[in-house]
């Protein structure tokens, strides 16, 4: 089954799910033996997206379902750059976003936001008058912050690893809260490092990094830098993650600040 094919499965599921004209919607079951290609955890996503997704002509870029084929393209054609094949759960876009940090914040910098559902919610809690600079390395999931219509967000297709010059080139100044989806485990040392201090600098002194990471390999690079951090479990996300954040100190500060 090619992606498009499998777009299309989607897209018909989607406009059965939502039919209002019955009590209960119908069950849309994917049969073709192609099927098998997809990963068991992508087809339980799907199901999920298929049952709760409301009558439209085409899959909305913001739903569920369309940025699941994003992250698919993108794990297609990239596989070594894609961390996971389902997108954010709204349990974890939650955890990252419904934060005092995020919503008083002027300037927000997010890191490897995927095919955008972190994104929108970070947009959803920030001010009106706030910016959001959105750096995505893979092509095609930064093809999808494309489809957010929002004057607030600015996004770029670029490494995390140079994200001075990147800040510098947008003139976007120094953030009040760095929020990474980066897989710092899969990182060597050395870029992690680079990553991590190049957040430092761009991070405001009292701002908050985040990290929703699979490992805690992020607290070797970040601890030495911003101390100890505050953890948040969401196991209601596949796979189950930890957000972990802190509060970069202010200088001659002689505390541990924890993250918001």
């Amino acid at each position: 089954m090619s992606v498009d094919q499998f777009a299309a499965a989607v897209h018909f599921g989607t406009r059965l799910a939502g039919n209002e004209s019955t009590k209960k919607a119908p069950r849309v079951t994917l049969r073709s033996r192609e099927m098998r290609c997809v990963p068991s955890l992508l087809c339980s996503q799907i199901s999920y997206s298929i049952m709760s997704q409301p009558v439209i002509d085409r899959p909305h870029p913001r739903s569920y379902a369309q940025r699941t084929l994003h992250v698919l393209k993108a794990w297609i054609k990239q596989p070594s750059q894609v961390a996971t094949i389902c997108p954010s759960s709204p349990h974890l876009t939650r955890a990252i976003a419904e934060r005092s940090c995020i919503g008083e914040a002027d300037r927000v910098i997010e890191l490897g936001p995927g095919a955008g559902g972190t994104t929108l919610a970070l947009l959803e809690q920030m001010k009106p008058t706030a910016q959001l600079l959105a750096i995505e390395k893979t092509r095609e999931l930064a093809a999808a912050l494309n489809l957010i219509d929002d004057e607030r967000l600015i996004h770029h297709c670029g490494d995390a690893a140079d994200l001075i010059s990147i800040v510098q080139r947008n003139r976007f100044g120094l953030a009040d809260v760095v929020v990474s989806g980066i897989p710092f485990s899969t990182l060597p040392s050395r870029t992690a490092n680079k990553i991590v201090s190049a957040i430092d600098e761009a991070l405001q002194p009292g701002g908050t990094f985040m990290a929703y990471q699979l490992h805690d390999d992020v607290c070797r690079y970040a601890e030495q830098r911003f101390g100890s951090p505050s953890i948040a479990s969401v196991p209601i996300n596949l796979p189950p993650l930890k957000v972990y954040s802190w509060t970069k100190p202010f200088p001659n500060s002689d505390h541990d600040p924890a993250g918001c």
